[in-house]
C-alpha cells in the first residue's frame, strides 16, 4: 500500500513525500517453471522468512530560474537553462505498523535536458548516495545496479548497457549518464542518407562503487529512426554499438537494439 504527495513550494522548488507498507514473503516455494526456462537462464529465488516493511521517502528538488506559462487551470513548466538539483532521504522505520526494518539512505543528484538548436539535444544525470544506517537492512532495500539486458538497449539515463553482473552496495557510490541526439546535425548534408531519415545518437556512462574501489565505464553510438503508428503515436527504433570496461573485467563490445514509444501526453521520448 502506498501514499504519495508532491507540491511546488516556490517556483522551481518541489517537495515530494511517499509512504508505503509492504508485506514481503519469498516466492522460492512457488512453481516458476515455464517454456521460457529453455531459452532464458533464471537465478533461483531468494528464500527468506516473511517480514513487514514501512518505508518513507522525502525528496526536495530545485530548478533555478524555471520558466513557466500560466493557464486558467494549470501551470505549464517550460524548463530552464540550469539543471535540477535534488536531495532525497529514504527511511525504513522499525516497529511502525509492525515493521521489521531499520535503515537510512540519502542521495544527491543533478540532471538536465539541454537543447542545442541545430546541434540536437543532450541529457545527463549525475547521482551519488550512501546508507547512513544499516541496522536492519534487507536484501530488497540495498542500492543495486541491474545487470544489462542481452540484445535490448535499456534507458541510458538510469542503466548501463554492458554491465555483466548485478551489483549492490551499502556504501558510497557515484553514477553518471549522458546521451546526445544529434537530430540530423551530422548526416543531413548527405543527400542520399538524408532521405533515409536516420538520426545519430551517442553517449557514455560511468560508475564508481566504494566496495573494492570498483570503476566501470562505457560509451555507445548508433542510429535511430522514427515510424508513425497513427495520428499522434510514434515508434522509435535504434541500433547501437557499445564498448565498455572496468578495473575488474576486460574490454568488451556488443550491439544493442531499442524500441521506444513516445509519450503522447508529454510529447517526449523515454530518453
Amino acid at each position: 500500500m502506498n501514499i504519495s504527495h508532491r507540491i511546488e513550494l516556490l517556483n522551481g522548488l518541489f517537495i515530494s513525500t511517499d509512504a508505503r507498507i509492504s508485506f514481503r514473503s519469498s516466492v522460492a516455494d512457488l512453481d516458476g517453471e515455464s517454456i521460457l526456462n529453455e531459452v532464458i537462464d533464471e537465478t533461483e529465488p531468494l528464500d527468506f522468512e516473511p517480514y513487514d516493511a514501512f518505508i518513507t521517502e522525502t525528496r526536495l528538488s530545485y530548478t533555478p530560474q524555471q520558466r513557466f506559462m500560466s493557464e486558467p487551470n494549470r501551470k505549464i513548466i517550460l524548463g530552464s537553462k540550469y539543471p535540477t538539483f535534488s536531495v532525497g532521504h529514504r527511511k525504513g522505520w522499525p516497529g511502525v505498523i509492525g515493521s521489521d526494518i531499520n535503515f537510512d539512505y540519502v542521495d544527491f543528484s543533478v540532471q538536465q535536458d539541454i537543447v542545442l538548436g541545430v546541434f540536437g539535444n543532450s541529457k545527463y544525470k549525475f547521482i551519488t548516495g550512501t546508507f547512513l544506517n544499516t541496522q536492519d537492512l534487507e536484501f530488497v532495500d540495498l542500492k543495486r545496479f541491474r545487470e544489462s539486458d542481452p540484445i535490448l538497449y535499456s534507458d541510458p539515463l538510469n542503466t548501463f548497457q554492458l554491465l555483466n553482473e548485478e551489483l549492490s552496495t551499502t556504501n558510497e557510490f557515484i553514477e553518471f549518464h549522458h546521451i546526445h541526439h544529434f537530430n540530423g546535425a551530422l548526416i543531413n548534408n548527405i543527400p542520399l542518407i538524408k532521405k533515409l531519415r536516420f538520426r545519430v545518437v551517442a553517449g557514455a556512462g560511468a560508475m564508481w562503487i566504494e566496495d573494492q574501489n570498483y570503476f566501470y565505464r562505457e560509451a555507445f553510438a548508433g542510429l535511430e529512426r522514427v515510424f508513425k503508428l497513427g495520428a499522434r503515436r510514434r515508434l522509435r527504433l535504434g541500433i547501437y554499438g557499445v564498448a565498455a570496461d572496468s578495473n575488474q573485467t576486460s574490454f568488451d563490445t556488443d550491439f544493442k537494439i531499442s524500441f521506444d514509444i513516445i509519450d503522447t501526453w508529454k510529447k517526449k521520448w523515454s530518453y
